[in-house]
């Protein structure tokens, strides 16, 4: 649980300083590439959204129609860019393995699984608590001293976050660890958003320990 006295900052510091955690993987031509592709492809997804809120809020035929033809070679575009990342990864034996499996894991997507390869590195290589630091689904302590506030989740990678947000209300549907462990959560009263929340972390953890030690998703596993 993250602390928030100031004598538990300066212990985290000196933690940090003394036992020096690994930094992020550098990433290699291909992993940089990925990240450029999925990044492009983060930006056409948006522009495609916003021009499709637009649609039919125009009076004007004429421009409703360039709007539409606009969202057509964006569509076309994704479509050629996802061909391009997928190609990239298979580039890479590595890359092409890790993509595999994740795939595997039921809630995980084609979209989750590029996000976590491109803008996550360091899946599989540091602990659980970190790995949740990184990607902002830890729980932080809104503490003073004697006083207990309330757990929130703060910072991180916001592009993985999303991403994994959604792929837990996916898993807590079609994966059965995911599914009974928000229905247990339910079940104790914790409200749904908190819930899925509280999935992703779990999600994640799990990821992280398969990438980790090489091995293959377990339905059974916890």
């Amino acid at each position: 649980m993250a602390k928030t006295d100031r004598l538990d900052a300066a212990v985290l510091a000196h933690y940090a300083q003394v036992f020096d955690p690994p930094s992020a993987p550098r990433p290699g031509d291909v992993e940089a590439k990925l990240a450029r592709y999925a990044s492009a492809r983060d930006s056409f997804v948006a522009e495609k959204t916003r021009l499709r809120n637009q649609l039919g809020l125009n009076d004007d035929a004429d421009l409703e129609r360039m709007h539409r033809d606009i969202l057509e070679t964006i569509e076309a575009k994704l479509a050629e860019l996802d061909r391009m990342i997928q190609s990239c990864i298979r580039e890479k034996a590595e890359l092409s393995q890790r993509y595999d499996q994740l795939r595997a894991v039921p809630g995980i997507g084609p979209v989750a699984a590029v996000s976590l390869l491109a803008f996550l590195p360091e899946l599989g290589q540091v602990s659980r608590r970190a790995i949740a630091a990184l990607v902002g689904v830890a729980p932080f302590a809104r503490d003073s001293g004697m006083m207990r506030g309330q757990r929130r989740i703060a910072g991180g990678r916001a592009k993985v976050r999303r991403m994994l947000f959604m792929a837990s209300l996916s898993a807590a549907r079609h994966n059965p660890i995911i599914k009974t462990f928000y229905e247990r959560l339910i079940k104790g009263g914790t409200g749904k958003k908190q819930a899925i929340i509280a999935c992703s972390r779990k999600l994640l953890t799990i990821l992280n320990a398969m990438v980790r030690d090489n091995r293959e998703w377990q339905p059974m596993s916890t």
